[in-house]
């Protein structure tokens, strides 16, 4: 049995983390596989059959913990490349850079498994960091996007293509049960879900909300589901406007989907995403989306299945929201013929895709 080795910073609950334990999940009755991951952190209530490898498990403080650390992971990396068949690496730099200096030495295949929007993120990276990132995205063994928007920005970040890059979307597995949405006519509610953080952009719902408010006088809800660091600013902006009685900040949830079921529409308002999960969860309760510009719209056929708006635009959000509200049926049934489409996302499409590249790399 092969062996792969999938390279992590850690299991922190994410979209990346999700799809990757997905994945192993899919793969582990067809591969040996282990997870080696820098950070000691799950969590993860179970995780599929597999090696887990946790390459530091203290909490190190010092600039020179912090560089034992590294070395200790970076060496792992060596072991593991040089153990295993092939190797999928995150696409942090942090680890990527090293993995694939690693893999060019030993001469072992590679795969850098693309999920974010690389160039889009607005990381701020010194001028040796953003050559060695981008020599080493030309210089992969192969790279896997999660969308073509991502593979697309990826090209845009290089300012070439490069033949050894194809597109995989995220498993998605979801029951076929019926959705039970609460009439919209009496309570007219809004759900988005993600981290309370800038690139989230719950902002731009806010305003919107209060846009409506304003100038339609229509009472409209909006629950917001998650956690991060722009918590109390997000908070304050609600008081602000005198809004508490119609948006809530729900905090952290587990499983986001009976929320999702008991809402009106759901609205993923990012500046970037690479293919929001939750967007085709709301596809798969038949709930109506609308989406700003990013791979959400790659998933909503750029508005066959829901509704697109621009970044960042106040008034073309408030219109398609009213838009959903107005002609409701309309919406609800691109929801469904939403959710005929999501076999592309299947495991019985998706896992036929990573072995045939697993295989014809190694």
């Amino acid at each position: 049995m092969k062996k792969i080795c999938f390279l992590w910073g850690g299991l922190k609950r994410g979209g990346s983390e999700t799809a990757m334990i997905s994945l192993v999940e899919e793969l582990k009755d067809y591969y040996d596989i282990t997870i080696l991951c820098h950070k000691a952190i799950c969590e993860y209530h179970s995780l599929p059959r597999m090696h887990l490898v946790f390459s530091d498990n203290g909490n190190p403080t010092t600039p020179i913990s912090k560089l034992l650390s590294k070395i200790k992971f970076y060496s792992l990396i060596f072991r593991a490349i040089k153990s295993s068949n092939i190797c999928i690496s995150s696409e942090m730099p942090s680890i990527f850079i090293v993995a694939n200096l690693f893999s060019i030495l030993l001469k072992k295949p590679i795969i850098l498994w693309n999920h974010s929007i690389i160039g889009e993120n607005n990381l701020t990276r010194s001028n040796a960091e953003e050559f060695l990132n981008k020599f080493s995205l030309k210089r992969a063994n192969h790279i896997t996007n999660v969308s073509n928007y991502t593979q697309k920005s990826m090209f845009n970040y290089i300012h070439s293509r490069v033949n050894n890059s194809n597109v995989i979307y995220n498993i998605f597995k979801y029951k076929n049960d019926q959705a039970y949405c609460k009439n919209i006519k009496n309570t007219p509610i809004i759900i988005a879900v993600g981290s309370i953080c800038k690139n989230k952009n719950f902002e731009l719902l806010i305003d919107s909300i209060k846009f409506i408010k304003d100038k339609y006088n229509i009472e409209l809800y909006l629950n917001i589901i998650g956690s991060g660091s722009d918590i109390e600013y997000l908070q304050y902006k609600i008081d602000n406007l005198k809004l508490n009685k119609c948006i809530k900040l729900l905090g952290y949830i587990d499983n986001p989907s009976d929320y999702i079921r008991n809402s009106s529409m759901l609205i993923s308002s990012s500046n970037s995403e690479a293919l929001p999960t939750v967007v085709i969860e709301a596809l798969a309760c038949e709930v109506p989306v609308i989406a700003t510009n990013t791979g959400a719209a790659e998933i909503l056929e750029n508005g066959k299945y829901g509704i697109v708006v621009e970044r960042n635009n106040v008034s073309q959000m408030a219109n398609a929201i009213l838009e959903v509200l107005d002609n409701y049926e309309i919406a609800k049934n691109k929801a469904k013929l939403g959710k005929q489409s999501l076999t592309r996302f299947s495991p019985e499409k998706i896992v036929p895709q990573w072995i045939e590249l697993i295989e014809s790399l190694t």
